[in-house]
C-alpha cells in the first residue's frame, strides 16, 4: 500500500542518537499516537503520557490517524472498533507505512480478536484497560532502561 509520504528510513535508534548529539543532554521525546474515538479517554491518556515525557498526538478518525502517521510515531495505541472507519484496515496501514513501531490495540470487540491477532500487535488489551498494563506495553522511551 502506498502511504503518500516517505516514512521509512532512519531507525528510531538513529533518531535518538542524532537528537542526543544535537541537544547534548538527552534524546528527544518518543512519539506516541493515540487513536481512539472516545475523547475523554484519549485526553486523559494524553495527559498521563505527556507528564511521563512522551510527545503525544491524538486522532479520533481513520483520516486523522492516517495524517498523523506522517510524524512516524514510535508507539501507537489503537482502539478497535472506531466509529468512523475500520480500525482493522488502519492497523494494516500502520504496519505498511511505519517501520519499527510498537502497536498496542485496545478493544471491546470480541468478534474481531482473531482478525486483530493476525497482525501480531505488540499487545492486545481488552477495555476497560488497566493503565499499568498499557504503560508496560508502551515500554521504555529512548534512553531509558
Amino acid at each position: 500500500m502506498f502511504c503518500g509520504w516517505h516514512v521509512k528510513g532512519r531507525t528510531d535508534r538513529q533518531d535518538a542518537r542524532a537528537g542526543s548529539r544535537s541537544s547534548g543532554t538527552r534524546p528527544p521525546a518518543w512519539r506516541v499516537l493515540i487513536i481512539d474515538d472516545d475523547a475523554t479517554f484519549a485526553t486523559a491518556l494524553r495527559g498521563v503520557l505527556t507528564r511521563r515525557g512522551w510527545d503525544v498526538t491524538t486522532a479520533a478518525t481513520v483520516a486523522q490517524a492516517t495524517d498523523a502517521l506522517a510524524r512516524r510515531p514510535h508507539r501507537v495505541v489503537l482502539s478497535i472498533p472506531l466509529e468512523q472507519g475500520s480500525g482493522v484496515e488502519l492497523l494494516q496501514r500502520i504496519y505498511d507505512c511505519v517501520t519499527d513501531v510498537r502497536v498496542i490495540v485496545t478493544t471491546t470487540d470480541e468478534s474481531r480478536l482473531k482478525q486483530i491477532r493476525q497482525f501480531e500487535p505488540h499487545e492486545l488489551l481488552r477495555k476497560p484497560i488497566d493503565l499499568g498494563e498499557l504503560l508496560d506495553a508502551l515500554g521504555p522511551r529512548a534512553g531509558e532502561g
